[in-house]
């Protein structure tokens, strides 16, 4: 009998207590800002990077006779092994805001060139992100001129496409601390943005 009226005392607390917290109205938990939303920020660019990989997945699936595998958190973010053309090596970023100008890809090109040593040369190197490259002024090397001449390729590229990539190369290879013109003029033409 003691044992049956100390349970319904429990139990008339614990209903006091949900009373209590029902009166004090909370907001809507998605109502609340965020203190840090570095979790949903990595979150996003692994996302991206995901569909990225997947793409790659599928292109190998439907060209099975050009493609041996594609991996992930290699040697780079994406990783893809051509039967024809060697390694492509990948780096996916995302950016809450801006975009991308050459400076802020000092660490890339730093990756991309030291890739180059370990595998000798003769594979790609793409950067891709959801933001677009900048257009900068005709001081500084320039990243959307940059893009669009890589992408389309040296031998496709008119004369005055090949005349700015000159340009380029010469103040990309000052920027990347590179003794040999050639040298830089090959790491260019390997460079996807």
């Amino acid at each position: 009998m003691l044992l049956m009226v100390r349970q319904k005392l429990l139990y008339n607390d614990f209903q006091r207590m949900i009373v209590q917290n029902n009166n004090n109205s909370s907001p809507d938990i998605a109502d609340v800002p965020l203190a840090d939303d570095g979790g949903g920020i990595a979150k996003r660019g692994f996302n991206y990077q995901d569909h990225f990989t997947a793409q790659k997945c599928l292109e190998m699936l439907q060209n099975p006779d050009q493609y041996e595998y594609v991996s992930c958190e290699t040697h780079e973010d994406v990783v893809v092994k051509r039967k024809d053309l060697g390694y492509q090596f990948y780096q996916v970023k995302t950016r809450s805001s801006g975009q991308w100008t050459i400076p802020l890809l000092k660490n890339v090109w730093a990756n991309f060139l030291s890739l180059r040593e370990k595998f000798n040369g003769g594979h790609e190197f793409g950067f891709v992100s959801e933001q677009t490259a900048t257009y900068g002024s005709n001081k500084s090397p320039n990243l959307g001129k940059m893009r669009d001449i890589t992408r389309k390729g040296k031998t496709i590229c008119n004369q005055n496409e090949k005349d700015v990539a000159d340009k380029l190369i010469k103040q990309l290879q000052t920027y990347w601390l590179m003794d040999d013109e050639n040298d830089a003029r090959e790491f260019f033409w390997s460079i996807r943005i």
